[in-house]
């Protein structure tokens, strides 16, 4: 939300689903907040009316709202979201695996292919705590509520052979902190279980800027939606998400969907991930340099 709202050539009106977080995260500084029941409330035919879900359309198009569609990967193209897509004035998405299904598709005129908003966000050091070693991986994990533990012993795995294979530093980095998914719980848990060792830092939670500014002192990633903000940085990472848009991403800067991505779903063994880890850490260099 900060990203896109930061990109607005004027303070938008962001009607959001959870106002009360988006003001603790400061997006009040950049635009008015409301909650989304009120979409189309106060607008005037003819006003701009950006969304991130094709859904969101409909209580528009009756209004006269000119409405756009900003950032969104799809997964399935049913004819219900490509009936959505075919009232929309534009449709931007941000990586090229996307626009090319649409495209395919028939959505022709009002697609365009725009920057990826994560990538023109400034990093920003944390006020209160010390800058993090230039030898720390990232852990930007989640908890997706369907999980099953075999993620949690995945992730166990991985940080023990990280400590007894490696001299790399840990730092637990939250990206979702959400009554449904919050990564604090999670990294709280994993602080308590290999805090002993002297090698696994705790990082609290911040707004996107603070996150990145972390994530810009690590060597490499391994996370969700903190793997894309690394990439942002220009930080390797692997990214443990399967959506079209990591997967298009991953295609636009590596040459391959796969290359930098290890969707969770996939995982079968509690070693899986540590051995992707391993494979990932040997081409470490190379998605550095196409990073750059």
């Amino acid at each position: 939300m900060t990203m896109s709202a930061q990109q607005q050539p004027e303070k938008p009106d962001v009607y959001s689903q959870r106002p009360q977080e988006d003001w603790h995260y400061g997006i009040g500084k950049l635009g008015g907040i409301f909650h989304r029941n009120g979409i189309g409330e106060g607008m005037i035919p003819g006003d701009w009316w950006i969304g991130t879900r094709p859904e969101q359309i409909r209580p528009l198009v009756r209004c006269g709202i000119r409405p756009g569609l900003w950032g969104w990967s799809p997964e399935k193209l049913s004819r219900n979201v490509l009936r959505s897509l075919s009232h929309y004035e534009a449709v931007v998405v941000t990586e090229g695996r996307s626009h090319r299904r649409l495209r395919q598709a028939g959505l022709g005129d009002n697609l365009y292919l725009g920057p990826e908003p994560a990538f023109l966000v400034e990093p920003l050091p944390r006020k209160l705590a010390p800058p993090l070693p230039e030898n720390t991986i990232a852990l930007c994990l989640g908890n997706p509520p369907e999980a099953s533990p075999l993620l949690y012993h995945s992730y166990c795995r991985l940080i023990q052979w990280i400590l007894q294979e490696t001299s790399l530093m840990i730092a637990l980095i939250p990206y979702c902190v959400q009554p449904r998914q919050n990564d604090l719980l999670l990294n709280r848990m994993l602080h308590r279980q290999f805090r002993d060792s002297g090698r696994v830092l705790f990082r609290e939670d911040g707004d996107s800027r603070v996150l990145r500014g972390d994530l810009s002192c690590c060597r490499c990633c391994v996370g969700f939606s903190g793997a894309v903000a690394a990439w942002s940085c220009g930080v390797p990472a692997l990214c443990l998400l399967g959506d079209g848009r990591a997967l298009g991403l991953s295609r636009d800067l590596f040459g391959s969907s796969y290359e930098a991505v290890q969707p969770w779903q996939q995982l079968k063994t509690e070693e899986e991930l540590t051995n992707r880890f391993k494979h990932f850490l040997r081409r470490e260099d190379h998605h550095r340099r196409q990073l750059e």
